[in-house]
């Protein structure tokens, strides 16, 4: 007894798409059989590609530099020491752009708040305190 094939329908196997990915066409599906491991294999290594093409972009940083008058000045951002107007002005401080709530105190003067919007970048403030009247 012969075994009697469906007919070979034309598909994908024309062009040696699957060929390509290394499919063979058996007489069961002349076109060739994909598992859905080969599919997903396939889209995992579509999307990794897709995501390693591309240039990552380059964190922003901002850096606040202080010039305040008088030097010993202490300043503040959100409430949490970053130093003292000396050190900021040789060496300012990296933080991540936004707004930002800035204090300035020293010793028999008045403190000074700012709200600041930092951008990625340098941002240089001067600031002058009062001294406290004796």
């Amino acid at each position: 007894m012969a075994i009697i094939y469906p007919p070979i329908k034309r598909g994908f196997s024309q062009f040696g798409f699957l060929n390509l990915l290394g499919i063979k066409a058996s007489p069961y599906y002349p076109e060739g059989r994909v598992s859905m491991k080969v599919v997903w294999l396939l889209l995992l290594i579509a999307l990794v590609s897709i995501g390693c093409g591309g240039a990552m972009p380059k964190p922003s940083i901002a850096r606040l530099r202080v010039l305040a008058v008088p030097e010993k000045t202490r300043v503040y951002v959100d409430d949490r020491f970053i130093g003292t107007a000396r050190v900021l002005a040789v060496k300012p401080k990296s933080m991540k752009p936004g707004i930002k709530y800035i204090t300035f105190e020293a010793q028999d003067y008045f403190p000074h708040d700012l709200r600041v919007m930092l951008p990625a970048g340098t941002t240089t403030i001067r600031m002058k305190l009062r001294p406290i009247p004796p």
